[in-house]
């Protein structure tokens, strides 16, 4: 079930906050795909969203990102850390590789989804009829 979140129109840079996420989102009516910074907050032991539009997702060569905190930084501090993560080469070299490290284990996963379902079907000496190969098991 999923969780209803508040709308926040006004943030202080002084406030603590959960998460900053920056993520690519479709914009408006013919705007194409923008670059969209999301802070989330406490307000009224509720989970409030803070959004600002940057741009043009294009305009950005680092990968969407998120900085969990918990409470532990203020909102000026999430940002700032948000602002050196996005302009860094290092930052976004190490992004790339995590999201092609992810790329490659979601690969494995399903090359292993693929081998169990092939021993399940071996097991019950099932035969395979598609389009591409036919497998007859005796």
């Amino acid at each position: 079930m999923s969780e209803l979140v508040v709308a926040a129109s006004v943030i202080r840079k002084d406030e603590p906050a959960l998460r900053l996420d920056e993520v690519n989102r479709t914009g408006t009516a013919g705007q194409g795909w923008r670059r969209r910074q999301e802070i989330h907050v406490i307000r009224n032991d509720r989970r409030a969203v803070w959004s600002d539009d940057l741009g043009p997702a294009e305009n950005f060569t680092s990968p969407p990102f998120s900085i969990p905190a918990l409470l532990e930084h203020s909102v000026a501090e999430l940002q700032d850390m948000a602002d050196n993560l996005r302009d860094s080469d290092v930052n976004n070299m190490r992004l790339a590789e995590l999201q092609q490290e992810s790329e490659e284990d979601k690969a494995l996963i399903m090359q292993a989804i693929d081998q169990a379902e092939e021993n399940a079907l071996m097991l019950h000496r099932k035969s395979v009829n598609g389009p591409a190969i036919t497998v007859q098991r005796i």
